[in-house]
C-alpha cells in the first residue's frame, strides 16, 4: 500500500511502528549526550529495517532519527562543558 507521495505505508505488524517509538524523551537521570547516542543507534536500526523491508518511509524516519540523535548528542556535550565551567 502506498500513500499520496508514492511512499510505501507502514505495515501494522512492522517491528518499528512509529507510534511505539517515543524518541522525544530522555530517560530518567540519563545524560543528554547518552540519549543522543541511543537515538542515533535507534535511527541506524530503523534505517536498516526500512531498507531491508523496502519501506522507504521507515528508512527516512531512521535517517531523521539518526540526525536528531547527532544534534542531541552535540547539545548534551555543550551542556556538559558549560556545567564544568560554572
Amino acid at each position: 500500500m502506498t500513500d499520496e507521495a508514492g511512499l510505501r505505508t507502514e505495515n501494522p505488524s512492522h517491528p518499528f511502528p512509529s507510534q511505539q517509538i517515543d524518541s522525544g524523551r530522555c530517560g530518567h537521570g540519563e545524560q543528554e549526550s547518552d540519549c543522543g547516542l541511543a537515538k542515533q543507534l535507534m535511527g541506524s536500526v530503523k534505517k536498516a529495517a526500512g531498507k531491508a523491508t523496502g519501506n522507504r518511509r521507515v528508512q527516512a524516519e531512521g535517517v531523521a532519527d539518526k540526525i536528531a540523535g547527532k544534534m542531541q548528542k552535540a547539545y548534551g556535550d555543550i551542556k556538559d562543558k558549560f556545567r564544568k565551567v560554572i
